[in-house]
């Protein structure tokens, strides 16, 4: 580690910073609070900031479910469905996997093509949590739609569904700073999500935190940091839109700190991947196999679409290495600093990243 290495006490701390400012969801006042905390950290390391928000809809919804015991059933909307008051008893039920939640258009075929509300089982997520879907911003012409958790469906049955909805006018981060000189780099890393997002999105801004002030004492280090993740990473369009517009994105490799970097069950580093390319160098998987192994990464080649924002970067830039992946409590409430990381967590993830960008800068040089 560097001299500048935060510990893994103050990487925790960060991640629980984050996870206390409230649930991240895009254009709420958390998600405000949130890229406020973050960039006034980057000043506090001596970044110079260029901020900038993209307006777009945003989706106010209240959502209840009350079983025939007049219980009430833990439930959330999807988000651009439905706008209006809906409350009946008339709705079908289906089921899908907790897997697709990351992708924005993972559920589009399972809400298209139908005239009633629907409620959804995640069928294999955490008992008891609601499992949020990403999506795109829409104008919510279709019946309403929502999600409840694994372990609820014969509460289904004679069950009342209210939903009250509107799109009001919203704003959200897109952003970016500038700390050190020397060859360029980017750091990125989103900010928002559907709750506390402690793993999901906390340990990723802690250890972005970390690796840009360290690699600033010796790199030019742009750090991209948007909110709207959930929302088909609308910040990130926004800002690499505007930056193609003046001038182009930073040259120079990208670390992409998605999902889940320091996600732990029991304190335990939960699998997660490792992507790289198209442009990286060759001949390298067998190194960068062996440095982000302690954390439990696994390196591997796909073809597009990456998930997560990784694959953003990809047509913009040709090196590029995503971390990413997903954990037990992964867009649940669930994903608290207790539950779902440890500092010894974050400390052994840290260390892969740095390890990974040291062996991707020095292959590049």
């Amino acid at each position: 580690m560097s001299p500048k290495a935060m510990t893994a006490e103050q990487l925790y701390e960060l991640t629980a910073q984050y996870y206390d400012l409230g649930a991240h969801r895009t254009g709420t006042p958390p998600d405000l609070a949130t890229a406020e905390w973050f960039f006034g950290r980057l000043v506090e390391l001596g970044a110079t900031p260029d901020r900038s928000q993209v307006a777009f809809d945003r989706y106010e919804v209240q959502t209840s479910l009350v079983d025939t015991d007049g219980e009430a059933v833990p439930c959330d909307a999807v988000y651009y469905e439905f706008l209006g008051h809906f409350e009946g008893g008339e709705f079908t039920t289906t089921t899908a996997p907790a897997i697709g939640a990351g992708n924005a258009s993972s559920f589009d075929a399972l809400l298209s093509d139908r005239d009633e509300p629907l409620v959804i089982v995640i069928e294999d997520g955490p008992p008891g949590h609601v499992v949020m879907p990403n999506r795109r911003v829409g104008d919510g012409s279709r019946p309403p739609a929502v999600v409840v958790p694994s372990n609820v469906g014969e509460r289904l049955v004679g069950a009342r569904l209210t939903v009250d909805a509107r799109l009001v006018p919203g704003r959200c981060e897109s952003s970016s700073a500038v700390l050190g000189d020397g060859p360029p780099v980017t750091v990125t890393t989103p900010l928002s999500g559907w709750f506390g997002c402690a793993s999901e999105r906390g340990s990723g801004a802690a250890i972005a935190l970390d690796l840009a002030a360290r690699l600033a004492e010796t790199n030019t280090v742009t750090v991209v940091a948007c909110s709207g993740h959930e929302l088909d990473h609308l910040g990130l369009h926004a800002w690499l839109g505007d930056a193609a517009t003046r001038g182009g994105v930073p040259s120079g490799p990208v670390v992409h700190l998605g999902a889940s970097i320091a996600a732990a069950r029991n304190g335990v580093l939960e699998p997660r991947f490792v992507l790289q390319g198209p442009d990286a160098p060759t001949g390298w998987v067998d190194e960068l196999t062996s440095v982000v192994a302690p954390a439990n990464y696994q390196v591997v080649t796909i073809d597009d679409p990456w998930p997560g924002e990784g694959r953003n970067w990809r047509a913009h830039t040709g090196t590029v290495l995503s971390f990413t992946g997903a954990g037990t409590w992964f867009h649940t409430a669930g994903d608290t600093p207790e539950q779902a990381t440890t500092s010894a967590a974050l400390g052994i993830a840290r260390d892969a990243v740095w390890n990974a960008t040291q062996a991707l800068l020095d292959r590049i040089r």
